[in-house]
Formats: structure tokens, sequence, C-alpha cells
């Protein structure tokens, strides 16, 4: 496609048609009405838009991002070869410490299907003010690679690790995305919920969500653009559930 509002409000159009086959993608030369998590706008010039349409797996939906995410790094790492590595639930990010966000994931569910939207910052060679000092491009990591090659070899990657979520392998995707995290371990914040979720995150349960160790004890983070704790931080999404009982 050449320009839609998103490619992900594409895939949800096509599903009020009917007549889909699991697989089925959809990448724009650019969208102008691109949304992340929580319905923030997502900056898509010089970027990499794209959508997957999968059936969705309702018995293990808490892992669909996670497995998302697993085949959007692993593809990009090897065609850029580099590798690339994930933060809670949704983030692609440069590097295992220090790094900046790349690219993101948004999954939503609809009639028995998954819209897996996915976003890589491509050629972008500067962002606006308010992303500058989280954001980066594979053209700043020092990567030329085009959109085609991009959106090829994270499909052969992500369709895998769909098979995998699909057969129900829930073990095999958790413990590949504990390697490639780079959150687990790190002082984390959740801000806008009530009670305030701080603490250290310390591992993903058997539903795939975030387990942070609190003053209060464990508390599960289910969704939200979960940001590593600094100083200076004031991270914004987030949602807490009461502590699991072990």
């Amino acid at each position: 496609m050449g320009e839609v509002d998103s490619t992900n409000a594409a895939a949800m159009r096509l599903l009020e048609e009917g007549s889909l086959k699991d697989g089925l993608t959809i990448i724009a030369e650019k969208q102008t009405a691109g949304k992340g998590r929580h319905g923030r706008s997502w900056l898509s010039d010089g970027g990499l838009c794209m959508t997957v349409l999968t059936e969705a797996v309702a018995s293990h939906a808490g892992f669909v991002t996670l497995s998302a995410g697993l085949g959007v790094a692993e593809g990009l790492a090897a065609a850029a070869g580099r590798p690339f590595f994930l933060k809670y639930p949704n983030d692609i990010f440069s590097e295992k410490t220090g790094g900046r966000k790349i690219g993101g994931i948004l999954a939503q569910a609809k009639r028995g299907w998954t819209a897996i939207g996915i976003g890589i910052n491509m050629e972008q060679t500067s962002f606006p003010a308010e992303l500058a000092g989280t954001a980066t491009s594979l053209k700043q990591l020092g990567v030329t690679m085009n959109k085609e090659i991009a959106a090829a070899a994270i499909l052969n990657s992500l369709e895998p690790w769909m098979d995998v979520l699909k057969a129900g392998n829930i073990g095999l995707i958790r413990e590949r995305w504990l390697k490639l995290n780079c959150t687990i371990g790190e002082k984390v914040a959740v801000r806008d919920v009530s009670p305030t979720v701080e603490g250290t995150a310390t591992g993903l349960d058997e539903d795939g969500a975030l387990i942070v160790e609190t003053d209060r004890g464990l508390v599960r983070v289910t969704t939200g653009g979960l940001m590593i704790a600094r100083p200076s931080d004031a991270p914004r999404t987030g949602l807490s559930a009461p502590p699991k009982k072990e």
C-alpha cells in the first residue's frame, strides 16, 4: 500500500470484509495516523509500517505480543548482523543495557483474529525533542537495509514463533524471551496506576505477566509501555494486578 491511516486499521477493515488467510500481511509506505499502545501516536516517516493477521490464540493471549517481539528481534538481528533486545511488553531495543527504542508492536484482537502491528525505525536521522533521548533507527546504528529486506526477515522469523504459540509451547517462548529481554533485573516504575508500582522486575509468570518485586510484595504488571526507572523518568503507562500468591 502507499499511504494509509494505519496498517492495523486497514487490517481491521479487511476483517469486516471477511475471506482472510492466516498470515495476510499489509505493508504501507506511510501511516498518517499510526498508533502505539494506549492510543499514542507512532512516528512513521522513514520507518517500516506493517501488520500481520493471524488467527487468535485466546488461551495464551498474554504471550502474543511477547512471541511477536521474538520474531521481530530475531528477524532484524539476522538481517542486520547485530542483536536486538526486548523491553516488556512490546518494545524492540538497540542494546541490552542503555539502549534506545528502535521499534514497537501493537497486537489487537477481533473476531477470532489478531492484527500484529509492527513499526520499525529505519531511515530516520533525527527525532522530535521528546523522543530524541529514547529513540533510534537502523540508520543511526549504522545499519543499511531497505524496507523490503527488513519486512521479509521479520516475516521469516515471526511465522515460526506464531506456530510455537499456537502449539502451546509457552515454555519455549518464555525461555527465549528471558534471554533477549532488557527488563528483568532492572528497577521499574509504573506511576499512573493506583497504587503506584515501583520495584525490581524479577521475571515472567505463566500467563506472560511481568513480576515486579515491590516493598509490598510481588505485583503482576500486565500492560503498559513500562519504562526502566531512572531519577528523571516519569513512566506513564502500565496496569498492576493484585500480588499473585506463589
